[in-house]
C-alpha cells in the first residue's frame, strides 16, 4: 500500500500534470506522449529505423545533433537539410501509434529503413531491398478505412510505395553504382510464427521479403498523404525449422553502413 506521503505526491504529480495538458492541443499532446517532443521538432524528413544498430549509424553521421524525448534531428556533410530520426519499436501495431503521431507534425518524407527477412530464391543476407508495394499479412492494417484510396488493391490487400521517391531513389542508387533488388514485402506481426504454410502464401503473393511494419506505414503514408518508402537489408532467411534465423555477416554490416550514407545523402540532396 502506498504510504500516506506517496499519495500525496501522486495528486500532486496529477494535478500539475492534467493542469499542463489543458493548455495543450491535441497535436501537442499526442506527439508529447508518443515521442516526448513538440510537434514542430520534428521536421519534413524523418528516418525511422528500428534496430539500435541502425540508430547509432545515424546518429554518427548527422552534425548539429538536437535531441528531444525518443526523436533527434541534425544535418547531413554540407546540406542545410534538417533530418529527423525517430526510432520506433518493432511491429504494425507500434507502426501505426508512430504514423499517429508523425501525422501530427510536418512531416512530408518518411523513410522506414531496417531489417527484413528474405523470401525470393535470388535474396542472400546482406542484400537491399526497397519495398515497391507492402501485403498486408498483418491485424493491424485492416482496421483503417483504405477505400477508394489510390495505390490500394483491396483484392489482395496491397499498398504501393511512394511512386515519385521510389522512381527518385532507384535512379540515385542506380548512378551510386549500389546494388538493390525491388518488389513487394509481405508484412506480419509474429516473427517467431512464420510457418512454411505463411511463408508459401506470401511467395504465391509474389513478396520477394518479409517484415512486420511496411504495410501499416505505406497505408498510413496514403492515408496521411505522406510520401513513404521502405528500404531494408536481409537479415535473415526465414525458417519454419528454427524459431530465429539470424545471421550477422560481413556483407550485412557493409551494407547496413553503406544503407544509413547513401539514405542521407540522398534524402538531404533530392528531396
Amino acid at each position: 500500500m502506498p504510504s500516506l506521503k506517496s499519495k500525496l505526491k501522486n495528486k500532486f504529480i496529477s494535478f500539475f500534470a492534467n493542469l499542463g495538458l489543458k493548455f495543450m492541443s491535441d497535436k501537442s499532446k499526442l506527439t508529447s506522449m508518443i515521442l516526448r517532443c513538440r510537434p514542430s521538432f520534428v521536421s519534413e524528413i524523418v528516418i525511422i529505423p528500428v534496430v539500435e544498430m541502425l540508430i547509432t549509424r545515424f546518429r554518427k553521421h548527422l552534425s548539429n545533433l538536437k535531441e528531444k524525448g525518443k526523436a533527434f534531428k541534425g544535418e547531413y556533410m554540407d546540406s542545410q537539410s534538417q533530418i529527423s530520426i525517430v526510432p520506433i519499436t518493432m511491429g504494425a501495431p507500434a507502426a501505426a501509434v508512430y504514423m499517429e503521431a508523425l501525422n501530427q507534425t510536418k512531416a512530408k518524407y518518411i523513410f522506414k529503413v531496417d531489417f527484413c527477412g528474405g523470401l525470393a530464391q535470388d535474396i542472400k543476407l546482406g542484400d537491399i531491398i526497397i519495398a515497391d508495394s507492402s501485403i498486408c499479412g498483418d491485424g493491424t492494417t485492416p482496421h483503417y478505412n483504405l477505400k477508394n484510396i489510390s495505390g490500394v488493391n483491396k483484392e489482395y490487400d496491397t499498398v504501393l510505395a511512394d511512386q515519385d521517391v521510389l522512381r527518385s531513389l532507384k535512379d540515385y542508387l542506380n548512378d551510386s553504382e549500389i546494388e538493390f533488388k525491388v518488389g513487394p514485402i509481405y508484412t506480419t506481426d509474429a516473427i517467431f510464427k512464420e510457418t512454411e504454410k505463411l511463408l508459401e502464401k506470401a511467395r504465391n503473393y509474389g513478396a520477394i521479403a518479409i517484415d512486420m511494419e511496411t504495410s501499416v506505414l505505406y497505408s498510413l503514408g496514403k492515408v496521411f498523404n505522406k510520401k513513404v518508402i521502405s528500404i531494408n537489408i536481409v537479415s535473415d532467411i526465414p525458417d519454419p525449422k528454427k524459431k530465429f534465423n539470424l545471421n550477422i555477416n560481413s556483407r550485412m554490416i557493409d551494407n547496413m553502413d553503406i544503407l544509413v550514407e547513401k539514405v542521407l545523402d540522398f534524402v538531404s540532396k533530392r528531396l
